[in-house]
């Protein structure tokens, strides 16, 4: 049995209403369509989901207004999703505020299935793409920003700055500069590029990576530039701040003595007045 898909189900509605409209019979349409008449009769039938307006429903049975759905739903998944790093929950509630979930499945399952969808899509064309322009690119010499990532494991990610271009994620083993090496020649196969510099952290793995296996100027990335520089001046600016601060006036003891000094200074006090101490409780053991 063939699953039809919707864009092709109101195409049969669409073709089926007009010659239905001519005369005739519904048995007959069905049979040349090569449905069931039940079938037939479910799609003619079908709905939509709650009262949306009567002109946007009519638009919907349509194979434009089908393909204008779909064009929607999967803009909102690119933008939502891919872009804005949101979730498919924020797609079904753009859906449901928009009204096109009377027209559109917005569970959790439906969405889910359709973003894993869209994103081995993206991951297709990606590699289609990168194919098709590196024939036509004119060499060029770039920077590439590196580091590692941990999720779950170790992935190498290196980043042409200018573009934005991410040329290597890939999960590794491990970080050392070897593998470092081999991931980044195996993503600038094919392209016309020569790294020159590589911009990082100070892991002696990156800089073995790019000074002696690219033979690349290593550029320290802005934190560790920061951190030496603070390293340098920290101790000589704090000893001029120091003694701009006002003192602190001394801290007085809040804690309350302890259990034992303050039993010691009861017997104290009773000896020095007189006062016998209190008599043992005759169960008291001796």
């Amino acid at each position: 049995m063939t699953r039809r898909t919707r864009l092709e189900q109101a195409e049969h509605i669409a073709a089926a209403e007009a010659r239905l409209a001519a005369g005739e019979t519904q048995r007959a349409v069905a049979t040349e369509m090569g449905v069931a008449r039940s079938t037939l009769r479910g799609w003619c039938g079908d709905g939509p989901r709650g009262d949306p307006p009567t002109g946007l429903t009519a638009f919907a049975r349509t194979p434009d207004g089908i393909a204008g759905l779909h064009r929607l739903v999967l803009a909102a998944h690119f933008s939502i999703t891919l872009r804005a790093a949101g979730g498919t929950r924020l797609v079904s509630e753009f859906l449901e505020l928009s009204g096109l979930s009377a027209f559109v499945g917005v569970s959790d399952g439906a969405q889910h299935a359709l973003n894993a969808a869209v994103e081995t899509a993206v991951v297709a064309v990606a590699d289609e793409q990168r194919t098709i322009l590196a024939e036509g690119m004119a060499a060029r010499a770039v920077t590439v920003c590196e580091d590692e990532t941990f999720h779950p494991g170790i992935c190498l990610v290196a980043i042409e700055p200018v573009s934005n271009f991410i040329l290597l994620e890939q999960y590794a083993a491990d970080r050392t500069a070897a593998t470092w090496t081999g991931a980044l020649e195996g993503a600038c196969a094919g392209l016309a590029v020569e790294v020159i510099q590589s911009t990082a952290d100070e892991a002696k793995a990156l800089r073995r990576h790019a000074e002696t296996d690219l033979g690349a100027h290593h550029s320290p990335d802005l934190f560790h530039g920061q951190h030496e520089v603070s390293k340098a001046t920290s101790l000589a600016l704090a000893r001029d701040v120091r003694p701009l601060k006002p003192a602190s006036p001394p801290r007085k003891c809040r804690g309350r003595p302890s259990a034992r000094r303050s039993r010691r200074s009861r017997r104290a006090s009773r000896a020095r007045a007189g006062v016998p101490p209190p008599s043992r409780p005759a169960w008291a053991p001796p």
